[in-house]
């Protein structure tokens, strides 16, 4: 198996499962809606909501540099971006297509 290969199948599994780490990210997102995943139960970690818009950046960074895109180092990428305080339940689905389709253009690569 290439490592191409391995890479593909592990983003695979890390998003839709099964996952060696425990429940993927499609099985954690389940049933969530906008105000759970925006909330910070515990002070000063990231929301799901956060966290979720942190891997799409760095998915699509990822895309990004596989098309050709020119490398940026780590401080020039704005990963932590803020979560409006009152998002919607279709910016939140918006933000989980995001990683769906981000993710699928990852895998046919």
């Amino acid at each position: 198996m290439s490592e191409a290969t391995t890479l593909v199948a592990l983003i695979k599994a890390v998003a839709d499962g099964p996952a060696w780490h425990g429940p993927s990210v499609a099985e954690t997102l389940h049933g969530l809606d906008a105000e759970q995943a925006r909330s910070h139960p515990v002070y000063g970690v990231h929301s799901i909501w956060e966290l979720l818009v942190h891997m799409n950046i760095w998915q699509q960074y990822t895309l990004d540099v596989i098309n050709g895109a020119v490398p940026l180092s780590e401080e020039d990428v704005p990963s932590w971006p803020s979560v409006p305080a009152h998002a919607s339940e279709n910016e939140w689905m918006a933000v989980k297509h995001e990683f769906t389709n981000i993710g699928n253009k990852l895998k046919e690569r």
